[in-house]
């Protein structure tokens, strides 16, 4: 059940990424007031120097140099109005045409040109797709603004395999091929999970009755809902949960895409990335095997955690999957320090003492954040390369009380001038809202 606890949580943290960005801690949602909203944001390069003035509430980056652009209200300084605005990188204001009485939300789709990673539009490319927003429903419409599919949907997931999945209030589920422009329904007498809305090897998962399978882009059933869970398939192979007989533990195998588990009967597996994933012989140890179920490491670690890469947008969350770790958190008894491996075995550094064994640390421009805990409820960051040797904090030159920079995007920072919170207090006594943080 740890095993299966684990995995369900890196689900959870990548949702935050791959549906839009997350809501502000310090907010208030029955009136859309975000204390962030209050706060002006800008973009600069990594040097500081200025590309966006800092002048909005919000922007988040949807890959491909892009960046969605949120305007304030001028009724309330901590709301947003529905219009947003796109540039990219080079400052360049791009011009998104939607259908009447709708207003833009983000670029679903940049055409054939988006599977050119290095690709950066000065302007909307013909073939994109645009998702529009009319009254709190989403629709798809072609760069000319003509509508495709109508305002009637709740959610519209992201594009991947050329397929996007469409979500109606009711719970029913199609299937948009944006090269071709067609619908399909969805038949698996189920229904897909919000956290793995989207194709990976021509499958995604899909529950019916507390079971998971998976679906293929024609919306029928592939593989039958047979496992307690399904992660994304990726080259072939796919991490599934089983029950025990008695139905009180789970463990991981892989599975191909007949649905056939592959992996040898005595190993529980977790942590599939790339070529490589965390398995278990039962005896409360964990190695690193390679496709062939054959360990790179051997089962000798209490702990053996991924480290990943950097990433920004939702694209780098489901290309993750094809692509092994940054390394591993490892550790083989609670007496030894916990080390950085690479799935050579290769030790690259040590971890610093008194960090968290289950917490991962952000990495951002290839420099690792770590929260040192050495004394109760003061924890201190501190800042590594990926020798292990200590770094001065990123930006630590630019920032100060009320400025702080974060590295929002490949080469790109975020730029965020601070207001009172005061002025966010005042602004909720307005309202007789409570803060949630």
């Amino acid at each position: 059940m740890k095993v299966l606890l684990k995995l369900h949580l890196y689900c959870l943290l990548a949702i935050g990424l791959v549906f839009s960005w997350a809501k502000p801690s310090g907010s208030c949602d029955i009136f859309g007031i975000h204390k962030e909203f209050g706060d002006d944001h800008g973009l600069t390069d990594m040097k500081g120097r200025k590309l966006i003035p800092t002048l909005f509430p919000a922007i988040s980056y949807c890959g491909h140099g892009l960046f969605v652009v949120y305007q304030r209200s001028p009724k309330n300084l901590y709301s947003c109005l529905p219009e947003r605005l796109l540039i990219n990188r080079n400052k360049v204001k791009l011009e998104v045409l939607v259908p009447p009485k709708s207003v833009f939300r983000e670029v679903l789709w940049l055409g054939k040109k988006a599977a050119d990673s290095t690709f950066v539009p000065d302007k909307i490319p013909d073939d994109a797709l645009i998702k529009f927003c009319s009254k709190g429903n989403y629709g798809i419409s072609d760069s000319k603004g003509n509508i495709l599919l109508p305002a009637e949907y709740y959610f519209i997931a992201n594009v991947r395999e050329s397929k996007v999945i469409v979500q109606h209030k009711d719970g029913r589920q199609q299937i948009f091929d944006v090269a071709t422009r067609q619908l399909k329904e969805i038949n698996c007498g189920g229904k897909i999970s919000v956290s793995n809305m989207c194709f990976n090897d021509g499958l995604v998962p899909f529950e019916q009755d507390k079971l998971h399978g998976y679906v293929d882009t024609k919306g029928k059933v592939a593989i039958p809902a047979s496992f307690h869970w399904c992660f994304t398939f990726h080259r072939g192979l796919a991490l599934v949960n089983v029950l025990s007989e008695d139905r009180k533990t789970t463990y991981g195998k892989i599975v191909d895409r007949e649905g056939r588990i592959v992996s040898p009967r005595e190993l529980s597996l977790s942590e599939f990335y790339g070529d490589y994933a965390v398995a278990s012989t039962g005896r409360g140890k964990s190695g690193l095997v390679n496709r062939k179920f054959q360990f790179v490491l051997p089962p000798e670690y209490t702990l053996l955690t991924p480290v990943w890469s950097e990433y920004y947008c939702a694209d780098d969350i489901w290309n993750r999957n094809n692509c092994p770790p940054l390394f591993y958190h490892a550790q083989k008894s609670e007496y030894d320090p916990i080390v950085a491996i690479s799935p050579k075995g290769e030790t690259l550094f040590v971890i610093p003492k008194g960090a968290n064994k289950n917490g991962l640390p952000t990495v951002f421009n290839v420099v690792l954040t770590y929260k040192i805990w050495n004394y109760p409820n003061l924890p201190e960051t501190v800042y590594l390369n990926l020798k292990g040797e200590q770094v001065p904090e990123p930006f630590h030159k630019l920032s100060s009380e009320t400025i702080r920079y974060r590295q929002i995007a490949p080469g790109i920072a975020l730029k965020t001038i601070e207001k009172s919170k005061y002025l966010f207090l005042e602004e909720l006594d307005k309202h007789s809202c409570v803060i949630r943080r």
